[in-house]
């Protein structure tokens, strides 16, 4: 039997994202008011299924690495592989397509979850791996984060800080699917 859950929109940018570049640890993509603040109590629950759209556009100056990852709070409850970049590409979109299933709450104020990208990630000619698994092996049960009150946010981070290395979304749509 199916069940009588429905999908409900949680975030979504209704403009861009600040443009980083010159930049190598992890920096938000998000603009402010697509950042989603979890409910203090009964929103991370075993098996609570999320699904993170992003897209936007990445330039390169050199070769080098782009890092995408879902932040739940301080943590990287997913991270991307370092994905290769193509050397003098400008205004590449790229396009990410996210489940992030929460496998455990512990009594201890943990939680974990599998983060796994579906489809691809894509860029144009500016990530050298067009294709790309996500995370870089087989899902599995990841980093605990707290499941209190938490900020859900998409960031980025760049191998070499140079202006050219830049990267911008424009479109994000974080979902619960149950």
């Amino acid at each position: 039997m199916p069940s009588q859950d429905w999908v409900g929109v949680l975030a979504r940018v209704e403009t861009d994202g600040t443009a980083l570049s010159t930049f190598t640890t992890r920096a938000s993509l998000t603009p402010a008011h697509a950042r989603f603040t979890t409910p203090t109590n009964g929103f991370w629950t075993v098996g609570k299924v999320l699904r993170v759209r992003a897209l936007g556009r990445i330039s390169t100056f050199t070769s080098g690495t782009f890092t995408f990852s879902l932040g739940v709070g301080s943590v990287d409850a997913f991270a991307s592989q370092a994905l290769t970049m193509a050397a003098s590409q400008t205004n590449q979109t790229f396009w990410i397509e996210l489940l992030f299933t929460c496998r455990a709450v512990g009594a201890g104020g943990s939680a974990t979850a599998n983060g796994l990208g579906i489809g691809q990630i894509s860029a144009g000619t500016a990530i050298v791996a067009v294709t790309t698994l996500l995370p870089v092996s087989a899902p599995a049960v990841g980093t605990s984060f707290d499941p209190g009150s938490q900020i859900i946010d998409f960031f980025a981070a760049c191998s070499v800080s140079n202006a050219a290395n830049s990267v911008q979304l424009h479109e994000y749509v974080l979902e619960s699917l149950n």
